[in-house]
C-alpha cells in the first residue's frame, strides 16, 4: 500500500504476511484494544493468505510444509518474489491442508483472546497455479478461500 512504501504509518501489522502488531502504531496493543472496545467499537484486522519470511512464525511454517507448492516442490511465493533476494518475499498458505488450518488458528488464537472480533481475509484469489494438499490450484480455487474464511 502507499503508506508501506512511503512512510511509517502502516496497518496494524509489521508488514504483509507478518501477523505481529506494528509497535510504532500499537505500542501497547492490549490497552488500545481495550480503549476501542470501551467505546463500543469492534476490532477487525486485515490479512492476506501468506506468511512473510521475516515473520516469527515463518520457520515453523516452512519446516512443516504448510504452503502451496510449485511443480518442483518449492514454496509458491507471493507475486513471484524470490526467497533469498527480495525483502517482500512471502509464501502462500495452503488452507486445503488440515495441518495448515490448525497451525493458522494457533497463530491467531491470541488475537481473539486480546479482543479482536474478526478478520478481513483479503487476497483469496491466490496464485494462478500451484500444488495444494487437496489437488491442483484450479480445482481448489474457491474451496481454498472458503476453508480460510471458515477458519477465522
Amino acid at each position: 500500500t502507499y503508506s508501506r512504501l512511503f512512510g511509517r504509518e502502516q496497518g496494524w501489522d509489521v508488514g504483509r504476511g507478518h501477523p505481529t502488531f506494528n509497535p510504532w502504531l500499537w505500542p501497547n496493543p492490549q490497552a488500545m484494544i481495550d480503549e476501542i472496545k470501551g467505546q463500543h467499537f469492534g476490532i477487525m484486522l486485515h490479512q492476506y493468505p501468506q506468511i512473510g519470511r521475516d515473520a516469527p512464525q515463518y520457520d515453523e511454517f516452512e519446516r512443516k510444509g504448510l504452503g502451496i507448492k510449485t511443480s518442483d516442490g518449492s514454496l509458491m511465493s507471493y507475486l513471484g518474489y524470490q526467497r533469498d533476494q527480495d525483502a517482500w518475499y512471502s509464501a502462500y498458505l495452503d488452507f486445503t491442508n488440515p495441518a495448515t488450518r490448525e497451525w493458522w488458528w494457533k497463530v491467531h488464537e491470541g488475537f481473539f483472546a486480546m479482543g479482536v472480533d474478526s478478520w478481513w481475509n483479503d487476497g483469496g484469489e491466490g496464485p494462478e497455479a500451484g500444488e495444494l494438499y487437496d489437488g491442483y490450484w484450479v480445482k481448489c480455487h474457491n474451496v481454498h478461500d472458503l476453508l480460510r474464511d471458515r477458519l477465522l
